[in-house]
Order: C-alpha cells, then structure tokens, then sequence
C-alpha cells in the first residue's frame, strides 16, 4: 500500500513539474510569435515603401513600420510579466 502512495506522490509530482515546464515553454512560444510579427511588420512596411509600384500603399507601409516597435515592446512586457507571475504561482505550489 505504501509503494503505491509513493508512486502516486512521485507521478503527480512529475505531472506538476511536466505542466510547469509546459507552460514556460508555452510563454517563451507565444514570446517568439510576436517577434515574427515585429519582423514581419518591418518586413513589409521596408518593401511597400521601397517599391515604387505600391505606391498607394505608402502610407500602410508607413504604419507598419511605426506599429512594428510598439507590437514589440508589449511583447517583452507580457514575457516578463507573464515569467514573474508564474514564477511566483509556481514558487506558492513547491511550498504546499
């Protein structure tokens, strides 16, 4: 009787560290996106305005150039903010 309590103690204790893991991937992932948007946003704003037969589309490349900045600095902030937070949740679930 005693072994399996251990091993149910050992197999949710493996599952918790496994969804914390998760989860930290998870952020690093959602993280990683926005920076795709930020290079795809500079990416494209840089083409419209260089290329001469979009030109009515100057201003949209305008925009993403300005836009591009701001998506990436709330990236960082949600990265950060998200990591302290579950930093602290998982530190009040290891002192349980």
């Amino acid at each position: 009787m005693e072994t399996k309590d251990k091993e149910r103690d050992f197999t949710n204790e493996l599952n918790n560290k496994l969804a914390i893991e998760r989860t930290k991937l998870s952020n690093e992932r959602t993280f990683l996106s926005y920076m795709r948007t930020t290079l795809t946003l500079l990416g494209a704003g840089v083409t419209i305005i260089q290329l001469e037969v979009l030109e009515e589309l100057y201003e949209f490349g305008i925009a993403c150039l300005v836009v591009s900045p701001f998506v990436m600095m709330f990236a960082i902030y949600r990265f950060l903010y998200n990591r302290r937070r579950f930093n602290k949740l998982f530190e009040q679930v290891q002192d349980q």
